[in-house]
């Protein structure tokens, strides 16, 4: 018997630019006959409906609509083919909106081709060996709060990530989040919550560590003369919403055992999420988690990446803490967020960060509180992260500076330092800079009178405000009865 021949692989391309169309027939050897190109979503899904297609390329952004619109559309005619979602966005929504739509994977432009031509191959031979689609049906009319959607990243492993929160966003069962200490496992769980059934329900967390097995026992389950699976606990008082259990290497193995018992026939709705800081493999070695708990989870992990595995996504985290960091307290007259330096991120960059993004955030907030103008490579950043101790002021044996007296800004050492980390903003690094010293020497010797420091500077009130503002100066620090006693920035840059 003959085996049957194959027929051509049929690409539909849904884009609106038409070099992309060049790639993907380059990349897979496809000929003329075998790729079709949609500048539209109309024709895109006129061309789906008339037309069988392997794979299915789409792009987020189209001259007519938004390409996640259309994706339940797409499935809805032949479900068993693949989608690869394109989009110059880095917003984690996306990802994790096209997933759970039906998406078979999230590519993001530009394209690293060699991850472009694997995913179009993984999709044409899923096309291939199986004909049932492994993807959650997409629920219609979930919508998403994009201002809670605070998950930042696009390298490959946060791709991989924002994927498994679209498959289970309307999982029922029991989740286990895997990730270091400060690597967002938390806001991992509330983003399933949200993007999920339960959007409109409770989110609550326990941390079972904080508690002996007793009390977690009570806490979980209620009283012991109530229903034993129901109870009146925070399993109960959940119901239909969500409830992370964080570090579930401080459950008891006994109460392992319960929950266990629980997840299997539960009598509540309420969807249980575990986290863990170390990988639930090493804890089943290490006696701390039950092998058949672990097995019951182990299809519902989530792994999220520590900081050192995904630098490449380093300078889009850096900018967004700034951002969220000066909007919680933006001053009067900050027209401009913060500029970081080149030679203070080479520093961030090459820093071991065992704390993760939650350390880089507390890290930057430092800094930012000292030197509200710009992240630079100095002590406050070196103190920040337990680099080196912070410089003294220079003294001299004949001449050693009195107590609680600022050094002299050396105006020549600031701009030295600055031109070797190759600065291209100079100029307003000096000038802000400036500002802040000047201030604060004529408001001490005016012990905080503004009016005559107005007079003295030769600027309105209003003016000399604005300058305040800008440069993070508290008035209260040049009473009367208070010497300065600011010198963050003694010794330093600022």
């Amino acid at each position: 018997m003959s085996s049957p021949i194959s027929k051509p692989d049929q690409v539909l391309l849904i884009d609106d630019d038409p070099s992309v169309c060049l790639i993907v027939r380059e990349l897979l050897s496809l000929n003329e006959n075998q790729i079709s190109v949609a500048l539209t979503l109309r024709e895109g899904l006129q061309a789906a409906r008339e037309q069988s297609f392997d794979v299915i390329v789409l792009d987020h952004r189209l001259p007519d609509g938004d390409g996640l619109s259309s994706i339940e559309e797409l499935l809805r005619s032949d479900r068993m083919r693949p989608i690869l979602y394109v989009t110059a966005q880095t917003e984690s929504r996306t990802a994790i909106e096209a997933i759970k739509r039906g998406a078979f994977d999230y590519l993001t432009k530009p394209f690293d081709f060699a991850f472009l031509r694997q995913r179009l191959e993984q999709a044409l031979e899923y096309r291939k060996l199986t004909r049932i689609p492994v993807m959650v049906d997409a629920k219609p009319g979930i919508g998403i709060d994009t201002e809670h959607d605070v998950l930042v990243g696009r390298c490959r492993a946060m791709q991989d990530v924002y994927k498994a929160i679209g498959r289970f966003a309307s999982h029922t069962g029991p989740i286990l989040i895997e990730g270091e200490v400060g690597t967002g496992k938390e806001m991992i769980a509330r983003t399933i919550h949200d993007h999920g059934l339960r959007a409109n329900k409770q989110f609550m967390k326990v941390c079972a560590i904080d508690y002996s097995d007793a009390e977690l026992q009570q806490l979980l389950f209620g009283n012991e003369h109530l229903d034993e699976r129901r109870g009146e606990g925070v399993i109960a008082t959940c119901e239909g919403g969500t409830l992370l259990i964080e570090e579930v290497s401080g459950i008891s193995l006994s109460l392992q055992s319960r929950l266990l018992r629980f997840l299997q026939n539960p009598p509540t709705k309420t969807n249980i999420v575990f986290s863990s800081a170390k990988t639930s493999g090493e804890l089943v070695k290490r006696g701390l988690l039950r092998s058949d708990l672990y097995y019951f989870l182990s299809p519902f992990v989530i792994r999220v990446p520590a900081l050192r595995e995904r630098l490449d996504d380093f300078d889009l985290l850096v900018t967004h803490f700034i951002h969220r960091l000066i909007s919680v307290a933006p001053t009067e007259e900050q027209s401009a967020p913060p500029r970081v330096s080149q030679g203070a991120m080479n520093l961030l960059k090459s820093h071991d960060w065992p704390g993760n993004v939650a350390q880089l955030k507390s890290v930057l907030h430092r800094v930012l509180v000292e030197s509200p103008g710009a992240v630079l490579a100095t002590d406050a950043l070196h103190r920040a992260l337990g680099t080196r101790e912070q410089s003294k002021p220079k003294t001299s044996d004949n001449n050693p500076l009195p107590p609680n007296e600022e050094t002299r800004w050396d105006l020549d050492a600031f701009v030295v330092d600055l031109l070797q980390e190759g600065t291209t903003d100079l100029y307003d690094l000096a000038i802000q800079k400036l500002d802040h010293r000047l201030l604060k020497l004529v408001l001490k010797h005016t012990h905080g009178n503004q009016a005559q420091a107005a007079r003295l500077l030769g600027m309105t009130r209003t003016s000399l405000r604005r300058k305040i503002a800008a440069s993070n100066i508290r008035l209260a620090d040049f009473s009367h009865s208070s010497p300065l006693n600011d010198d963050s920035d003694v010794g330093s840059s600022p």
